[in-house]
Order: C-alpha cells, then sequence, then structure tokens
C-alpha cells in the first residue's frame, strides 16, 4: 500500500522505470507499464519486477484512447525530463473509462546535507469534456540536530482545456500540468 499511495517507482528489465499507483494496479502485485505497454508482475518489499511475470498489457487500459494516450504521455515524459532530475522520478499516463489518469512523481535525497524531499502529483482529464483537475503532494525533511518535516498538499478543480487532435491535447495537458505545479 505505501508504495502504490506514494508512487514508488521500479526498475523495469529495459532500465525504464515503471510508477507504481493505484490507476495502473492490476491488482495488488501486477501494475501496468503504459510506455512498454507491458503488465509486470511486483514485489512490494524489494521493489522490484519478476522478470517471470509479464504480460501484454491487453484490455488493462481504454484502446479508444490510444491515439490520445500515447501523444500525452510523450508530452509529459518531455515535461519529466525537462523538470525532475532524479533517476527515481517517473510518470505514467493511463487511459480507462474515456479519461486518461496521469501520475508524475521524483524523489530526491542528499544523505551528506541531511534532507530529501518529494513531489507526487495525480492527474485526470475528461477528453470528451475537454477538462483537467488534479493534486500535488510535497514532503521535504530535514533532518540534521533534529527531524523537521513539511507536509503541503494543493488539489486544482477542473480547468478547460482547448484542443482539436491528440497533439493539441498533449500540449494542454502538458501546459496545464507545468503552470499548475509551478503555482506551488
Amino acid at each position: 500500500r505505501y508504495n502504490v499511495e506514494n508512487l514508488v517507482t521500479v526498475e523495469l528489465p529495459t532500465g525504464s522505470r515503471m510508477v507504481l499507483a493505484t490507476a495502473g494496479a492490476v491488482d495488488v502485485t501486477h501494475f501496468v507499464d503504459t510506455h512498454g505497454r507491458k503488465v509486470y508482475g511486483v514485489d512490494h518489499r524489494t521493489r522490484t519486477v519478476k522478470a517471470d511475470d509479464v504480460r501484454d498489457v491487453g484490455d488493462e487500459l481504454d484502446a479508444s484512447l490510444d491515439e490520445q494516450q500515447a501523444a500525452v504521455a510523450g508530452a509529459m515524459r518531455e515535461y519529466l525530463s525537462a523538470h525532475f532530475a532524479s533517476s527515481d522520478a517517473g510518470t505514467e499516463v493511463y487511459a480507462k473509462d474515456g479519461k486518461l489518469e496521469i501520475v508524475v512523481c521524483g524523489i530526491v535525497s542528499d544523505e551528506r546535507n541531511k534532507w530529501s524531499g518529494s513531489w507526487r502529483s495525480w492527474w485526470t482529464v475528461d477528453v470528451a469534456g475537454k477538462a483537467i483537475s488534479g493534486k500535488v503532494r510535497i514532503v521535504t525533511h530535514y533532518y540534521e540536530g533534529g527531524n523537521v518535516q513539511m507536509h503541503s498538499q494543493r488539489e486544482f478543480e477542473a480547468k478547460p482545456l482547448a484542443f482539436d487532435d491528440a497533439a493539441g491535447l498533449a500540449a494542454a495537458v502538458k501546459k496545464a500540468v507545468g503552470d499548475s505545479e509551478f503555482e506551488l
């Protein structure tokens, strides 16, 4: 449960990272990798994938949104690369029930200077309704000479998106997420 609630990433056999998120859970131990379009078995204790427990994504994603999902996933990977330096950062875009569920996460720590932090965000895109809503959670932790944590959360009400095609949707989502997250 901790891994899913905190958007922990796991390394895949391909070397890329998969985010463990509620929207991507097939069951307690299987998760969708939206980039590789596979379902992987995960060992939550070791935070590793089971190399012998992998299958094609099948009907776990809404096929009617394949074009939109692929475009938004590409835009969110660009966003992640531009704004999250950590190798533990990740993003996934799930297509379910006519909506796109997006997760973005980044975790960074500096043991030498005794601090760590995490950024987690969840976004829902109503494709037919042309709107996006979401929430962001930030945690910073300083532990030199004490133990101080700051937790912050902000929810974003539905905002309209203007687009005509999948590429336009991807650009609009990337801008909306960026504008909202930069408000923090």
